[in-house]
């Protein structure tokens, strides 16, 4: 038990030293973690060190028949602070590599949601039957749903004229049924000629962001430049199903395809 604090103190001892050192902190925060500190406390911690190999640390010169690398509690203890330090190392790496991952992806989702307002508010569909006039504007969606709540809280209390913005997650592309706008998630391109042929006779503006969307049928294809939401438009899908693409849109796209009058 002994031996046991007298290793923590030792560990404070160095901290001690090294600050008085002036030593920089990262290069401080390097030293701690070393394989030889590491073992030193783990090796006091197990009570394999005795009292006098506790002092052949933070000497100049280890004695090193009596200290603390006498290959019979040394080796397992190094063996074990390397695996430690690499542990260390691997998680400091993903806690900060995740965080601006998620960050960047919820910045870009946020964008595409706001785009999808934009979108609604730009595009003109056939003239609605008599009585239909206050009936709401449905955005859906099919696919994989990154959104996380963003698409909700841009969409949340708006409306475009007459008709209030609303919601709808599909699992099937059959349920298009009374959708203005069909959000595609996902960027497995093989899963969208499926549902843009199960809903090619429709008036749905069609929005996706897998690869070459607007060259399959789709109307308008999302994709990232320079960290950039952009976005593609084939004017000549939506025409097919008289859906009428404002000019001031086409002048935002990257690409236009098709013909824009």
């Amino acid at each position: 038990m002994k031996a046991r604090v007298q290793g923590i103190v030792l560990w404070l001892k160095v901290a001690v030293r090294s600050h008085r050192r002036g030593i920089r902190r990262i290069a401080f925060r390097r030293y701690l973690l070393s394989p030889l500190l590491v073992s030193t406390l783990l090796a006091a911690l197990v009570g394999r060190v005795r009292d006098r190999e506790l002092q052949t640390v933070l000497g100049e010169r280890p004695n090193l028949k009596t200290g603390l690398l006498a290959r019979r509690f040394m080796a397992p203890c190094l063996n074990l602070a390397l695996a430690l330090s690499f542990a260390v190392v691997a998680v400091i790496v993903f806690l900060s590599a995740v965080p601006g991952a998620h960050a960047q992806q919820s910045d870009e989702y946020r964008v595409k949601a706001a785009f999808l307002f934009h979108f609604a508010q730009l595009v003109d569909w056939p003239v609605p039957a008599p009585g239909t006039e206050n009936t709401p504007l449905t955005v859906c969606t099919i696919g994989q749903d990154s959104f996380g709540g963003d698409l909700e809280a841009t969409l949340r209390g708006k409306s475009i004229g007459t008709h209030v913005l609303q919601i709808r997650r599909l699992k099937q592309p059959q349920e298009v049924q009374g959708c203005q706008l069909l959000f595609v998630g996902g960027r497995d391109r093989r899963q969208v000629a499926p549902v843009l042929a199960a809903i090619k006779d429709e008036a749905v503006l069609t929005v996706g962001e897998s690869d070459d969307f607007v060259h399959q049928g789709g109307m308008i294809g999302f994709c990232m430049e320079n960290n950039k939401v952009r976005f593609d438009i084939n004017v000549d899908a939506a025409a097919r199903v008289k859906l009428k693409i404002s000019s001031r849109l086409l002048l935002l796209a990257k690409n236009v395809i098709g013909n824009r009058t």
